[in-house]
């Protein structure tokens, strides 16, 4: 007695990817997994840019705790108000 064993139609070479092209696509996703991961946590200091006036009136005024000077950028702190260091002591 011969038996009828049916096995599933085979995929043409056209629909099976080839190990390449998995790892490709597998790379891929991992990159765009890093760079959204990466995106959401990076949570650094903002950094606002002010005109350079606005600037030195803060340093004639007293505001700025210290700069930071390089050939095209300025980056500084302003000194805490008193105000707000006295309430943050009271927490």
């Amino acid at each position: 007695m011969a038996q009828n064993i049916h096995q599933p139609p085979s995929k043409s070479p056209q629909e099976t990817p080839s190990k390449l092209a998995q790892w490709f696509s597998m790379l891929i996703w991992m990159m765009m997994w890093f760079f959204l991961i990466t995106l959401l946590t990076s949570r650094g200091p903002r950094k606002e840019e002010v005109p350079y006036s606005q600037f030195i009136n803060q340093v004639e005024s007293g505001q700025v705790a210290t700069a930071k000077v390089s050939s095209y950028r300025i980056e500084y702190t302003l000194k805490t108000p008193p105000s707000l260091a006295t309430e943050d002591a009271l927490l």
